[in-house]
C-alpha cells in the first residue's frame, strides 16, 4: 500500500507541477519566446 500511495502522490505532485508551469507560460506567451530562440 505503501509504494500505491507514493505513486498516487508523485502523479499528483506532477499534475499540479505542470498546471502551474502551464498556467504560468500562458500568461507569458512562451509561442513568441520559442520561435524567437528557434530564429536564433
Amino acid at each position: 500500500m505503501k509504494n500505491v500511495l507514493r505513486i498516487i502522490l508523485l502523479l499528483a505532485l506532477l499534475f499540479i507541477g505542470s498546471k502551474v508551469l502551464f498556467s504560468d507560460f500562458s500568461l507569458e506567451k512562451p509561442e513568441n519566446k520559442t520561435m524567437a530562440v528557434v530564429k536564433k
